[in-house]
């Protein structure tokens, strides 16, 4: 599995020292109603999508060294992203707050192009152009979080459940593998029975 890493502590703490940097610096005049802190966060995902098939784009259309490999990343990211869509839907239906949503997505989009760097690093040829998407991860590590930061009006780090968003980045990969192990079993099963059967 490619999504089973452990973000580092020093990255959990600029993101809640930007948080707080944030909180003291807004204006608590300006309030934002639901739907456009929902709305919001969809552009930021949106982007978020666009830059991470940007990066792994190439390695789908041309020719990589290890394409069983790169295909499994690109489905374990996959599976990343549709898990923080189904966090971003939970505050349009009201399920989620806002505030505990992107705090959360703050992590979970750090983590995940910690992943993308990661595995960049531990296999040279899963990815095309190395040399550019690594950098690109790193920027996207400080972006994203920055992004999420200020879609809603007030200050994350105060929230009850911050020990939990820290880890949030992990729980998301782990749901993701069980998931993963489940469907791969799924078709194994499947697959055996219509040997069995033919």
């Amino acid at each position: 599995m490619f999504c089973l890493h452990t973000l580092p502590w020093y990255w959990k703490a600029l993101i809640l020292v930007y948080d707080v940097f944030k909180c003291w610096q807004q204006d608590a005049s300006t309030a934002k109603s639901v739907r456009d802190v929902y709305e919001s966060t969809i552009h930021v995902f949106v982007f978020q999508v666009l830059v991470s098939l940007v990066l792994v784009g190439p390695s789908l259309v041309l020719s990589v060294q290890d394409r069983k490999n790169t295909n499994a990343f690109v489905s374990e990211m996959v599976l990343l992203l549709s898990t923080y869509m189904l966090l971003i839907r939970g505050i349009g239906t009201g399920v989620v707050s806002a505030e505990n949503a992107c705090f959360c997505l703050q992590f979970c989009s750090c983590y995940f192009f910690f992943c993308h760097f990661i595995c960049i690093s531990t296999n040279r040829h899963l990815l095309l152009g190395k040399t550019i998407v690594q950098p690109c991860c790193v920027v996207a590590m400080c972006v994203f979080p920055v992004m999420f930061s200020h879609v809603p009006r007030d200050c994350m780090h105060l929230s009850p459940y911050v020990l939990l968003f820290l880890f949030s980045g992990e729980v998301s990969a782990c749901a993701c593998s069980v998931l993963s192990y489940v469907i791969v079993y799924a078709e194994s099963i499947v697959d055996s029975v219509y040997v069995h059967f033919m």
